[in-house]
């Protein structure tokens, strides 16, 4: 069903003046680390905010089903966000949701959705939908190490499917554009970002190049059309309690193209005692090791700043979360901005020290 829409204003800038003055914390104070810019510019004089030149009311259309033919015509849901008024292709992002495997799973990360959108940006959200006939893929879960059926039945949606699913989309941009009236003419399918979170972050990941490997060969999943790629509250490797087929080794094959990552000190799920424990720091790995080149870590010191407010979700609970939702919405805005549009000033606000000052050193912007 395609809804109306009013004008929606966007997290970026409906928390400016609440950012200047919410930042908060026991490390406020603390100068943040630097990390040479892969093009250093020095300070920024003025630290400030972001801001798009760009901002639409959002269009949204929740009625479009996929099948897949090359998996017996399996179902891919799909949300999608647009810019309401914008002529000419737009770049697309590809964003896939966090948590397991879900019918509507769709509607997850909503406020990213809008974010981008609003910014001028397709946005299509895809569900990993679960599997409850595991009948067809019992050798390949065998040869994978998973023999039980709960556990072949989460592999082959979250692991398997997750990846498949977004090539699926961007090899049907066509067919969706057919479907969508709204949609017509407004596709760029030169400039596709693919990005997901926690759960839906080993799809950017594996698509920029991570390998993958469970109990039988490895698993190469690089994909050549995504321009860049984003991962908030990102999966790391399986020393990290994380069950993606991610090993110490598997980043460094993540290739050069741009990548943001949205991580910090909060952002642990599972209690610390327990196996499922996934700590905060495992989840840079994959920045630390990647190709150098335009590989972008987003760090929060502020322990306020938890797992789900790196999907700039629940963000009302506390004007301390309003202020870091919104900073990593304009930097997930500038980062689009940079590589899909090349918009000079975005690019200029990824290599200053703009976001950090900002701030006051409580967020830090790694670059390498």
């Amino acid at each position: 069903m395609q809804k109306s829409a009013t004008a929606i204003v966007p997290p970026v800038l409906g928390m400016l003046a609440l950012l200047a003055t919410s930042w908060s914390g026991p490390d406020a104070a603390a100068a943040p680390a630097t990390i040479s810019p892969v093009v250093g510019t020095g300070p920024d004089p003025r630290p400030r905010p972001y801001v798009s030149d760009l901002n639409y009311p959002v269009g949204e259309v929740d009625s479009v089903t996929l099948l897949d033919p090359a998996r017996q015509d399996w179902p891919v849901p799909l949300l999608i966000r647009y810019p309401l008024g914008a002529t000419g292709p737009r770049p697309i992002v590809i964003w896939n949701h966090g948590g397991t495997p879900s019918v509507k799973g769709e509607t997850r990360s909503e406020e990213w959705g809008r974010t981008f959108a609003a910014a001028g940006y397709v946005v299509i959200h895809p569900a990993r939908v679960p599997v409850t006939d595991v009948t067809p893929f019992a050798a390949e879960c065998a040869v994978e190490g998973f023999v039980a059926p709960e556990e072949c039945a989460h592999y082959i949606a979250q692991s398997k499917f997750g990846t498949m699913t977004a090539v699926f989309v961007m090899k049907s941009l066509p067919q969706i554009e057919a479907q969508v009236p709204a949609l017509s003419r407004l596709l760029d399918t030169a400039r596709i970002v693919v990005g997901g979170h926690s759960g839906g972050s080993p799809v950017p990941l594996a698509l920029a190049g991570a390998e993958r490997r469970y109990a039988g060969a490895a698993q190469h999943d690089r994909h050549p059309r995504p321009i860049a790629f984003i991962a908030t509250g990102p999966h790391g490797a399986d020393y990290g309690s994380f069950d993606d087929g991610f090993h110490e080794d598997s980043f460094n094959q993540i290739d050069a193209r741009p990548f943001l990552w949205i991580s910090g000190r909060g952002d642990e799920t599972g209690p610390v005692s327990a196996a499922n424990h996934e700590p905060s720091e495992t989840r840079v790995a994959a920045w630390l090791t990647s190709t150098r080149g335009n590989k972008y870590l987003s760090w929060d010191n502020d322990l306020a700043a938890v797992h789900e407010t790196m999907d700039i979700h629940k963000c009302d609970q506390s004007a301390v979360q309003q202020a870091h939702c919104s900073a990593f919405a304009m930097l997930g805005v500038a980062f689009l901005d940079a590589f899909a549009r090349q918009r000079p000033e975005a690019v200029h606000y990824l290599q200053s020290s703009a976001y950090e000052g900002f701030s006051g050193g409580v967020i830090e912007l790694h670059r390498r």
